[in-house]
């Protein structure tokens, strides 16, 4: 079964997909980054615009369409009249011919990387013909603000995106760097510069980035000085920009002039890496999907947002994760594994949310497996860890905290017996973080309550857009039994669980061990014989007391730091 993915040509367009709450639009700015006061290049063509494009700022289009749309304008402008060569005229021209050509010629997509091991060119090996013109175009590798530097990465669309968490850019006035290299496709087959090349008409004699001024807040009085190209096409370009308090996202075109008057440029986008931008990714896919063919619903978007990131590839649970979660079974990841998009996604698993460091991937599983949404509905009652079907909170806890805590224990214990040297701590804060027990919780939290008739992003914003989020008082209310009983009760007049709560807490972690170890491991029957003690219900190994300090630890944390009901 095909991936769901969109069509090029239906692609929502980059700076709309990441334009939700997230500042201006960058306004009209030439080619050289200056600003075009009251000029609109693309005013001609805007009645025949989709009406998601229509009311975009021009750089917006330019972003969105590439050079599609500036060759069409263009075209237009130059049927006119000569009579309407006046200067805003001839602005007009200069911008759309630069967007045109600089754009379609030296493609910046034929440049930026699409997935880790893909090839860079687009351009097969070999097909330039003998004494065809070598094409230069501009890798940018990453962006250095301050001490700390984030790698970009190629955009669907053709640029370069980088994403930074945890805070706001640096105000009044930070100063960034941009790191890259001028390539060349030297007859299809792409490669560095080399000395040799500095005789040539297209040798790059200088970069510097432009810094878009948007509308509104933003940045304001960017300063570029021009950055010299290494004999090797390396270089690193400066910009000093002023910048408001609370700015998340900037607009960056990176341009290097040629010895033979040509510029070469690169857009990319410095944004936070929060649940907004992701959202605004997903909310543009699933209108695409839902409703429309293949007619997903709500619901089945998030199975397919959900198998991007869990089972993660190679996984051994891949086939048991269909097994448990088997209403979606049949629904394909929303992107094929590898491709740009699975890859820009994939850049979401970690973000910080409501100031704790969250992993999406065990949110989108705990509200799948939670039992609103009939995980199992149609299940077959097959498989090892089917059979017979686990009850409802058996589930719940198998794919969320107690498979966490418990393949932590099976994978130390399967160390154990083959001789190495272990210590459980290590197992639990590898496969039971702070990142993956916060994306347990709010999965919980939000699978208790969603809403199959609202998009994926709704129910998304619903729950974190709660003021105060309590997401601890609030997963020790909807972690519950079959029959409603809490699995984790306090000790009155203290934010403290119980001896009850640990037993249960070990109960579920335990159940996940043993299947582990019984159904998906490599030891032998006469090393799981060894290991069954630890890992039958009621155990009192030291292993099981240590995982249980952990996570009830790390509830009462958390229960401590927030309001009492």
């Amino acid at each position: 079964m095909p991936h769901w993915e969109m069509n090029p040509s239906e692609s929502p367009p980059p700076e709309q997909e990441y334009g939700h709450g997230l500042g201006s639009a960058p306004a009209a700015a030439g080619p050289h980054g200056q600003t075009l006061p009251g000029i609109d290049p693309y005013a001609a063509i805007r009645p025949a615009l989709a009406p998601e494009f229509a009311g975009l700022s021009a750089d917006e289009l330019t972003a969105a369409l590439g050079p599609r749309a500036a060759a069409v304008a263009l075209s237009g402008l130059l049927a006119q009249p000569p009579t309407l060569a006046a200067p805003p005229t001839m602005r007009m021209l200069a911008r759309l011919c630069a967007e045109a050509a600089g754009h379609g010629e030296y493609g910046v997509g034929a440049m930026a990387r699409e997935a880790p091991g893909a090839t860079e060119f687009q351009v097969p090996p070999g097909t330039a013909p003998a004494g065809a013109p070598r094409t230069p175009g501009l890798q940018l590798d990453k962006i250095e603000i301050g001490s700390w530097s984030v790698p970009f990465i190629g955009t669907p669309a053709g640029g370069f995106e980088a994403l930074f968490a945890g805070t706001d850019l640096p105000s009044p006035m930070l100063s960034l760097r941009i790191v890259g290299r001028v390539m060349i496709d030297d007859g299809g087959t792409r490669r560095p510069l080399r000395k040799l090349d500095k005789n040539e008409a297209w040798w790059p004699l200088a970069v510097n980035n432009q810094v878009y001024m948007p509308r509104g807040p933003g940045a304001k009085n960017a300063s570029s000085p021009v950055a010299a190209v290494g004999d090797d096409g390396t270089f690193a370009a400066q910009s000093t920009v002023t910048t408001d308090p609370g700015t998340q996202r900037l607009h960056i075109m990176v341009q290097s002039r040629l010895r033979d008057g040509r510029d070469i440029t690169a857009d990319a986008v410095l944004q936070r890496n929060d649940l907004e931008v992701f959202i605004a990714i997903v909310d543009k896919q699933e209108q695409f999907l839902v409703g429309a063919p293949p007619g997903l619903t709500h619901l089945q978007f998030l199975h397919a947002v959900r198998k991007i990131f869990q089972p993660p590839p190679g996984s051994p649970f891949a086939r048991h994760f269909d097994e448990l979660l088997y209403r979606s079974h049949d629904i394909p990841a929303l992107f094929a594994p590898g491709t740009a998009e699975d890859v820009r996604l994939h850049r979401f698993e970690n973000m910080e949310i409501g100031g704790k460091p969250v992993d999406i991937g065990h949110v989108l599983t705990a509200i799948e497996g939670f039992r609103r949404q009939q995980p199992q509905l149609g299940s077959p009652g097959i498989g090892p860890w089917h059979w017979p079907l686990l009850a409802s909170d058996d589930l719940e806890a198998t794919i969320t905290w107690g498979g966490d805590y418990g393949l932590a224990l099976a994978s130390y214990l399967e160390d154990k017996v083959n001789g190495k040297t272990v210590d459980i701590r290590t197992y639990v804060n590898a496969h039971a973080g702070v990142a993956d027990l916060i994306g347990d919780i709010d999965g919980i939290n939000i699978g208790a309550a969603y809403d199959e008739n609202k998009s994926l992003g709704d129910n998304l914003r619903g729950y974190y857009g709660t003021k105060p989020l309590r997401r601890f008082h609030s997963f020790v209310a909807n972690a519950t039994d079959d029959v409603g009983k809490p699995l984790f009760t306090l000790i009155p007049g203290q934010p403290k669980l119980d001896p009850a709560s640990r037993q249960r807490f070990a109960h579920y972690a335990l159940l996940f061990a043993y299947r582990k170890l019984a159904f998906v491991s490599k030891i032998t029957p006469a090393q799981l014989a060894a290991v069954e003690p630890v890992v039958q219900q009621g155990s009192t190994a030291p292993e099981v007391g240590i995982m249980a300090d952990h996570f009830c630890g790390f509830i009462e944390a958390g229960l401590a730091g927030e309001a009492p009901p």
